[in-house]
């Protein structure tokens, strides 16, 4: 086996040095040591064996060693490197010297001045006055304090909300050259430590409470406490996320083609609106839809993919309405969908009603407006303009845009030339043109004929009634004496005043429509003449009107006794006689009899009368009660013919005491006689 460079420089250099200097008992050098101690020369000592340099102190470094012939040594020379060669040049140490013969076996020394933590090289070797021995080498070290060092100093776990989070670890280890024994500790409820205690190794973080915390970041600090040798800690972070998130807004796609087109392209795109990453596939159930891309991969928060989606097979479809559904799946993140609704249209098509149009006019008049309405009979769009052959005719709008299939469009006919034509049929067409989606034409016929010419007749109608009695119905007649067709209303100024029909329409030539004249409040109207206008309007055939005369006469007039007053003896019964009559002419009366008030110790027979004829009369008994007592009753008849009149009619009974003087009665009877008197004045007043 090869001898390690270093070993044999030292060994060359020991030879070098044994053979080079000699040493004098008092510790210095010659070049030769004759005659020294006696004359004898010292024969060349020993190296050192057991050549030790201590690890174990703390304060220096303890060399020992052994010297096996310790008579042929005086001295010994100690070398200090922290290299690994041999350093020669001056010892760093000399111990010695010694008085020959020593004798002493076991050496050592201390070094203090080595600094902890070090590692230091030592040579020794023996010397005397001649010579020096071979080296003996060793390595020391001053032991470092025990030193508590963990790491990492911080840990960090990221787990999804609800979910649990993987354990993880740090170390604890001994940097210095003591003994090291440690505790942990921890504060907070979601961490956990194990082992809880140790003298440099490796322990395990859990997080038993992770599962159950909400959404946030979260932090705690695990402590370890060495003693002497220090302390240290391990930062730690939870961060609890919201779980990812899949959103592809608008859950709808639509578009709408015309059949044989290709639908344009769409796009929708997803994001991941929590936390984490999300990936996910996309698929279709509809071979006319294709998306693209069909996937996404490791999408963070807030981060979006953008998919387009095509249509290649829309051209083929036949007009309808086709469904699909894109599904987005993203595993735990969720799964998404999205409608899609291709609708497929009939090509639009123009169509214009109604086919024709016919107007009849007047000579002489402009023609009235008609109007025909154009629609699109398929289910896109469509545009058109509209054109005419007739100087006499127009239509306006002239053009519509962009008309759907729910959107008809109507368009005015008018004549601005018709008032010039002569009589006679006038023909015209109207064209269409919608482009591709087809044209269509409308017919319009203009008809001049001679206009029609109203009259009516009686232009008087006259009616005379009683008062409150009703009236019979009269009628008139309108006709059409011009040609072409004649329509007309027909209004009155009078409430009194009834006519049907009050419209007439299409009444041809020399056609007659008659009408009743009725008078519905006729019974209500006062005495008097009383006169209203019933006009017939027909526009450019004419007016006309015709009066209406109606007379209100008094037919029948009640009459009636003024006043009774009469006398009867106590017991006594003879009736009092009122008498009514119809003085008025041509009409019967008829009435009725109350008292006012009702009175029970009077009679009245009849107590009422019908059909009381013109110039006849009619009497009443008024019978007194048989009961009655001394004393002047008094009442009131009240007879009532309606329209014809109202008496009311004083009465009065007086029962004098027995045995009372002619006198008396006497007076009675003037008193009578002058009150039925001033009655008589006041109803001729």
């Amino acid at each position: 086996m090869p001898r390690p460079l270093a070993a044999v420089a030292i060994a060359v250099l020991g030879v070098a040095l044994a053979g080079s200097a000699f040493a004098r008992p008092d510790g210095s050098y010659g070049s030769n040591c004759t005659g020294c101690h006696g004359g004898a020369a010292f024969p060349t000592p020993s190296t050192p064996t057991s050549f030790a340099a201590s690890t174990s102190f703390q304060n220096f470094i303890r060399l020992t060693w052994s010297d096996p012939t310790p008579s042929k040594t005086i001295r010994y020379e100690l070398f200090r490197s922290t290299g690994s060669i041999f350093p020669g040049g001056s010892p760093w140490r000399t111990i010695g010297p010694f008085t020959y013969p020593n004798g002493t076996a076991n050496h050592g020394s201390d070094d203090a001045t080595a600094s902890p933590g070090v590692t230091y090289r030592y040579w020794v070797r023996s010397g005397n006055a001649g010579f020096v021995s071979g080296t003996a080498t060793d390595t020391g070290r001053r032991p470092l304090p025990a030193n508590l060092s963990c790491s990492p100093g911080s840990l960090s776990r990221t787990i999804t909300a609800g979910s649990a989070a993987a354990s993880t670890s740090f170390t604890c280890t001994n940097t210095g050259d003591g003994s090291l024994s440690y505790t942990i500790s921890d504060n907070q409820s979601w961490l956990s430590v194990s082992p809880s205690s140790g003298s440099g190794s490796s322990h395990t973080v859990s997080f038993p409470g992770a599962s159950g915390l909400a959404v946030g970041t979260y932090t705690g600090t695990i402590s370890i406490n060495g003693g002497s040798a220090g302390s240290d800690t391990v930062a730690v972070t939870l961060n609890v996320q919201a779980p990812p998130e899949l959103s592809c807004p608008g859950q709808t796609l639509a578009r709408t083609i015309v059949a044989g087109s290709v639908a344009p392209q769409q796009l929708f795109t997803c994001t991941n609106e929590g936390d984490g990453v999300v990936s996910y596939t996309v698929g279709d159930d509809q071979s006319w839809i294709v998306v693209a891309p069909t996937s996404a991969a490791g999408l963070g928060t807030d981060q979006s993919q953008v998919h387009t989606v095509t249509y290649p097979g829309s051209s083929a479809l036949a007009p309808g309405v086709y469904g699909g559904t894109i599904t987005i799946n993203a595993g735990t993140a969720g799964t998404q969908t999205i409608a899609v609704t291709l609708t497929v249209l009939v090509p639009p098509a123009v169509g214009c009603s109604p086919e024709s149009l016919v107007r009849t006019i007047y000579a002489g008049t402009p023609g009235v407006d008609l109007a025909f309405t154009c629609r699109n009979e398929g289910e896109s769009a469509l545009s058109y303009t509209i054109t005419d052959d007739q100087n006499w005719l127009a239509v306006a709008p002239t053009s519509a845009l962009r008309v759907g299939p729910n959107d008809p469009r109507s368009h005015t006919v008018s004549f601005p030339g018709a008032a010039a034509l002569a009589l006679g049929a006038y023909t015209g067409t109207i064209s269409i043109g919608a482009g591709g989606a087809g044209t269509d034409t409308v017919t319009v016929t203009l008809q001049v004929v001679q206009p029609p010419v109203l009259s009516c007749s009686p232009g008087t109608l006259e009616r005379t009634l009683y008062l409150g009695s009703g009236a019979a119905s009269q009628g008139f007649t309108c006709s059409n004496e011009g040609a072409g067709s004649l329509s007309y209303t027909i209004t009155d100024d009078r409430p009194w005043i009834g006519v049907g029909p009050t419209v007439v329409n299409g009444l041809g030539a020399d056609a007659t429509q008659t009408h009743t004249v009725s008078y519905p409040l006729a019974a209500s109207l006062p005495l008097g003449v009383h006169t209203g206008t019933i006009t017939v309007a027909a526009g450019t055939a004419g007016t006309d009107s015709v009066a209406v005369t109606f007379t209100v006469v008094q037919g029948a007039v009640l009459d009636c006794t003024d006043e009774i007053a009469v006398t009867r003896a106590e017991g006594q019964t003879t009736p009092a006689v009122l008498t009514c009559s119809n003085t008025g002419v041509g009409q019967s009366l008829g009435y009725t009899i109350t008292e006012i008030p009702d009175t029970p110790w009077l009679g009245v027979a009849p107590p009422a009368q019908a059909n009381v004829a013109p110039t006849q009369s009619r009497q009443h008994l008024l019978t007194p009660a048989a009961t009655l007592k001394n004393g002047s009753y008094q009442t009131v008849l009240r007879v009532d013919a309606g329209s014809a009149g109202v008496v009311d009619v004083p009465v009065r009974f007086t029962i004098p005491e027995p045995g009372a003087t002619l006198a008396g009665i006497a007076a009675l009877i003037g008193l009578t006689l002058r009150a039925r008197r001033r009655a008589a004045c006041a109803r001729a007043q």
